[in-house]
Order: C-alpha cells, then structure tokens, then sequence
C-alpha cells in the first residue's frame, strides 16, 4: 500500500516561496502517536504518583491513629486490670466476714440456709464459675476478659448467700438491737441492784436498779435502740428518761442534771439523752439505771455487753 504525500508551502509576506518540504504521513503520524503516547504516561504518571502520595498519607494518619487508640486501650487494660484486683480483694474479705458471720450465727444455735462455700473461708472453686473462653485474639484480653465474667460471677454468689443470710439473721439482729446491752454511762457501780440500806436514812429498801456513779454533766445515753416514753420529773428520782425498747424492753435513767431527748423522740443505741447529776432523793451524781421485761424489774448487769 503506498501512502501519498503532501506538500507544506511557506510562504512569505511578499507572496514569493519560502520553503517547500514534502513530508511523509506515515512519519507524521509515528511522530504523533510517540509524542501523545508521552504526554499520555506523564499524565498518568502524575496521577497515579498523587494517588499513592495520598494513600500513603492516608495509611500513615490511620496508622497514627491506630497507635494512638492502642495505647489508650493498653492505658483502659491496665486500669481495668488494677480495678478487678481491688475488686476481688474486697470481695475476699465480704466472703470472710460473711463466714465468721454463718460461724456466729451457728454459734448462736440459729438455723441457716445451707450455703455454697459454708465452711471453706477462702475462694470459690473454678467449678462454680463460668468457663475460661478465647473471645479475643490477644491472650492478654482473654484473660482480663475471663477475670471480669470470674468475678461478676462471684459478686451474684456472694449476693446469693448473703441474702439467705439476711433473712435468717435480720430478725435477730432487730431483737439484739433493741436489748439494753451497754453502760448507760462511763463510771462505777456504787449501789448495786436488790436489798440495800437506804442511801438517805438507812432503813431496809429494795433497790430497783444500779446506780452508776460519774462525774456532773458526763453524757448519758441509750443502751438500746427505742422511743421515749417521758422525759420528765418523777419522784424521788428527779429528771428521769424512760425508753420503750420493743419486745418487751423499757429502760429508766433517773437523777439526771439536764434531758436532750423529748418524749414520743426515736432514738438509738449510744444516743445521748440526758448528762450525769443528782436531781430528786439523791445523796451524789450519779445515774439510776433500771431495766423491765414484760413489766419485770431485772438486775440492769445481766444484759451489759460492753
């Protein structure tokens, strides 16, 4: 196949020639092609160098990115990690506590529910928690992991057992509440409970109570938990304090200087509700303490603890 050819004239101002060069296509055209070819590569070129520089730098901010939220999470783990241990301390020493707690209970000849670790005082048993499982592909995750559902699984048994507990000791701790069982007041017995001669004229009397010698104005208080019945002048004992303690219990505080409690008042074990003195028939300060069962005057020094 023969390809034609083509002449370029030149042609200057003055109309006369000025160059005259028969080109050939097939040249022209090879040129075309390498020249577009080039400026093809180039553009591409260019493109795809901005894309890598760009994914680069993308990959680069994400990397950044990712480290930063690594050591974060490793920070969050550790954290994590300090806290279970403070966590299973605490709840070693509740499941202690709630063992010498069945311990006095069975000492007490109270019947209890029988309870998963009765006895054992120490840790519970792999057996009673949930199984260890691999839900991370860091082994340190999975073990953190399996620490939390551990110990989850401990804080519900030892709720558990606490509850039967409750239910069985509660009503028992309310009783032991509102039995007078401490010192009205911090001093000594000076006149002690039954046959005495009387502190005034010596004739044979009965003494209902104890009398607690302290000095003037040492604080008086509640030796059970109750409401006050009065708070008032009586005779012979001056400003006296009586106390309803349920289940039977009323207290007497007489001869005292000055009341802090009103009557209808609830008040509490260790609440102060009057201070020392010597109102009414009394010979020194001191504070008469009288304790009644289901209307029975009993000797105060069989119900004091502490």
């Amino acid at each position: 196949m023969k390809f034609k050819r083509y002449h370029i004239v030149i042609l200057r101002e003055d109309g006369k020639q000025y160059h005259n060069k028969v080109l050939d296509f097939l040249y022209v055209r090879k040129k075309l092609i390498v020249v577009g070819s080039l400026l093809t590569a180039l553009v591409l070129g260019n493109i795809a160098f901005l894309f890598l520089a760009f994914y680069q730098s993308n990959l680069l901010l994400k990397t950044r990115q990712a480290k930063e939220e690594l050591k974060r999470t490793q920070e969050t783990l550790l954290k994590v990690k300090d806290d279970l241990s403070f966590m299973e301390e605490k709840l070693q020493n509740a499941e202690i506590k709630l063992y010498q707690l069945e311990k006095l209970a069975k000492e007490q000849n109270l019947s209890l529910p029988k309870l998963s670790f009765a006895g054992t005082g120490g840790e519970f048993k792999k057996s009673t928690l949930v199984q260890e499982e691999d839900f991370f592909n860091d082994p340190e995750l999975n073990k953190i992991y399996n620490k939390v559902k551990e110990t989850r699984d401990y804080c519900e048994t030892l709720s558990k057992e606490t509850s039967k507990l409750d239910s069985v000791l509660n009503p028992h701790l309310l009783s032991l509440s509102r039995k007078p069982s401490i010192w009205p007041v911090k001093g000594f017995i000076s006149s002690p409970f039954g046959g005495r001669p009387d502190p005034v004229d010596g004739s044979p009397s009965w003494h209902q109570g104890i009398d607690i010698s302290a000095p003037y104005g040492t604080p008086v208080v509640a030796t059970a938990e109750g409401i006050i019945v009065s708070a008032g002048w009586m005779t012979g004992l001056g400003n006296t304090v009586v106390i309803n303690h349920g289940d039977g219990f009323t207290t007497l505080y007489g001869h005292l200087s000055k009341m802090t409690v009103k009557p209808g008042q609830k008040v509490k074990r260790w609440d102060v509700i009057g201070l020392v003195g010597s109102t009414g028939r009394s010979t020194g300060n001191h504070c008469h303490y009288e304790v009644h069962k289901d209307g029975k005057i009993l000797n105060p020094t069989k119900f004091i603890l502490y």
